[in-house]
């Protein structure tokens, strides 16, 4: 076996991995924005600004169907390769919270639901980081697989892009999932970012690409305006997979919905015909569903059995989001859902976020950052605070002042502290960000403030500046940088700490940081013979850090786990859960299914470019 690269979680407040992300983000943005790929990847098919394939599911009609969904991975080896060595599991047997048992089997189809690589695309970055943790968990197909194809149909992968497989603008990603080649021993039929397939008993998987958190493009809504009107039946329902929740999103950030949100609202709506039966989606690194209560004013009965589903499940290998302060109890307007399930609980979440006091202690290299800009901040002062001893706060505060208003080094070096915090205050919230921005920077100047001030009486003995030699200036400046590592970052991590439990802001920035590998998740789907979906919501609380060698012979993994404790085992966060549409169609007439003798699993059926949309 090759040697591997187990890559460690991202390092988010890394200034380096910073750097790089933000330079990625500027360029994708600008040039996403411009040079929209998805266009460009419909022009290439004969000219027209239209996809050609939609893929229909080969499986005998008596046969339930199984196909597994999961979100957010690549990132470090241990929280990614545990998750896509439980998935590729032949058979799951899974605890449920009643402490009953459910049996689970692979899926026949396997969706990457957006962000596949952290922290920005590019191939090297997709190959140690994914390809060769799910080649290793997956092994290739066996011999006889290969040279009898009808009787072993291959599995089938098919994944839609989120902002992090976009920051290359698409490049990786389309030569991974574009190109109809073999993924890891997955068969990738698809040909575009996004696709639409037709699933067994009237049910049918369309994935979307919103590109970076932008709408969707005309060429892509034509695509599946196209298989509703021509493909589809009235009866028939929708799973439909999006890179972002945008439920939640809507909801927690109203005032700044914009012109995407609307654009989306009328593509479920009127391109999708309100068909939809189970909304999924990841970017957000957690489990969370929301079930149907209301639909325009009109009660949904409690013990109906065809509820519409929303399902956010970003927990494929990601540092974990946090679960509570978000307002997102009840979701929607007209069309109103209630939250119902959670993964992690709400209390695991808020207790959680106090490991943001040793914040230093996940993200040394941030320490660095702080103690040089606390050396800076202090040296722009250059206040001579010497001849006053620890206490004398009066005789203080007019010397820092003058240096302030006489030194426009000091004026510009605050007033650029200030803006630099205002930036990076949650920008949610306009007065949030005014008054959380100063606060916090006043913060970090008073911490300044007194470490230089113990730093020049410690030193100085009450001397001036001018006194001081080379050696015990050294001095001064070490003991400046060293209080700014250490207090610099226990400052932030208070801050964001207020920040999501207080107030409930920073949720991202105040969980990026900790890099928790634990409580992953996927979610299993089955149809079976009657036509209703069972899903299945799998969590794993703790990840495997030890592994072995798998023995090829025996059928193993690449890699298999050393031991596998209880809190490594995947289990059901809740359920399962189910649509019953065979209950929701009896007074539809029933058609008979018919049998399926193609001998591999997708079928790539082309559109009627031709064909008249209002005919």
């Amino acid at each position: 076996m090759k040697k591997l690269k187990r890559r460690r979680m991202v390092g988010w407040y890394n200034p380096i991995q910073l750097g790089r992300t933000a330079k990625d983000v500027l360029v994708s943005t600008l040039l996403g924005k411009h040079n929209d790929k998805r266009v460009l990847q419909a022009i290439a098919d004969s000219g027209e600004l239209r996809p050609k394939y939609f893929y229909e599911v080969n499986k005998p009609a008596d046969e339930e169907f199984w196909f597994d969904y999961i979100a957010d991975m690549g990132d470090g080896f241990n929280s990614t390769y545990t998750m896509a060595y439980h998935i590729t599991r032949h058979e799951l047997t899974l605890k449920t919270p009643e402490n009953k048992t459910e049996e689970t089997q692979k899926g026949d189809i396997l969706i990457f639901g957006g962000d596949e690589v952290y922290p920005v695309a590019d191939w090297k970055v997709y190959e140690e980081r994914l390809v060769n943790l799910y080649d290793l968990a997956y092994r290739k197909k066996t011999e006889g697989q290969a040279k009898d194809p009808a009787n072993h149909p291959y599995p089938a992968l098919f994944a839609i892009p989120g902002n992090h497989d976009w920051y290359d603008s698409l490049v990786a990603f389309m030569t991974l999932f574009g190109r109809e080649k073999e993924f890891c021993g997955w068969e990738c039929p698809q040909n575009r970012s996004y696709f639409a397939i037709k699933l067994p008993r009237g049910w049918w998987l369309f994935g979307t690409d919103v590109q970076l958190g932008s709408s969707l493009d005309q060429a892509q809504m034509d695509y599946f305006e196209r298989v509703v009107k021509k493909h589809m039946k009235p009866a028939d329902r929708i799973i439909f997979c999006n890179a972002e929740p945008h439920w939640i999103t809507d909801t927690m950030y109203e005032k700044e919905r914009g012109f995407a949100e609307a654009n989306m609202g009328f593509f479920e709506g009127h391109i999708l015909n309100h068909q939809v039966a189970v909304y999924i989606a990841g970017d957000r690194h957690y489990y969370k569903r929301h079930e149907e209560i209301e639909n325009w004013d009109k009660k949904i009965p409690k013990d109906r059995t065809w509820k519409i589903q929303k399902i956010v499940a970003g927990g494929g290998g990601a540092f974990l989001h946090p679960t509570h302060r978000e307002s997102d109890k009840i979701v929607g307007k007209r069309h109103k859902f209630e939250r119902c399930s959670r993964y992690p609980s709400a209390l695991t979440s808020f207790l959680l976020t106090f490991l943001n006091l040793p914040l230093l202690f996940w993200n040394l290299s941030l320490g660095f950052v702080t103690g040089a800009l606390y050396l800076l901040t202090a040296q722009a002062f250059l206040a001579d605070l010497g001849p006053f001893s620890l206490g004398r706060i009066v005789d203080v505060i007019p010397v820092v002042g003058t240096a302030l208003v006489t030194k426009p080094i000091a004026l510009f070096w605050s007033l650029l502290i200030l803006i630099g915090f205002f930036l990076f205050t949650d920008v949610n919230s306009k007065i949030f960000r005014v008054i959380g921005g100063f606060l916090h920077a006043t913060a970090h100047l008073l911490a300044v403030l007194v470490i230089a001030w113990w730093a020049a009486d410690y030193v100085g003995n009450g001397r001036l500046i001018a006194q001081l030699t080379m050696s015990e200036l050294l001095k001064m400046g070490f003991w400046t940088f060293l209080g700014g590592f250490i207090v610099g970052p226990t400052i932030l991590g208070i801050y964001l700490l207020l920040s999501l439990n207080v107030f409930g802001w920073h949720h991202n920035e105040a969980f990026s940081g900790l890099k928790i590998k634990g409580y992953k998740n996927f979610v299993r789907f089955k149809i079976d013979a009657k036509g209703d979906l069972t899903i299945y919501p799998v969590g794993v609380d703790r990840v495997v850090t030890n592994w072995r060698e798998g023995d090829k012979k025996k059928g193993e993994a690449g890699l298999e786990p050393t031991q596998m404790e209880s809190s490594n085992k995947p289990f059901l966060i809740e359920g399962p859960v189910k649509f019953c549409k065979s209950e929701m169609n009896l007074l539809e007439p029933k058609e008979k299914e018919e049998e399926s003798k193609h001998p591999q699993m997708i079928t790539k059926i082309e559109l009627d470019s031709n064909a008249n949309l209002d005919a």
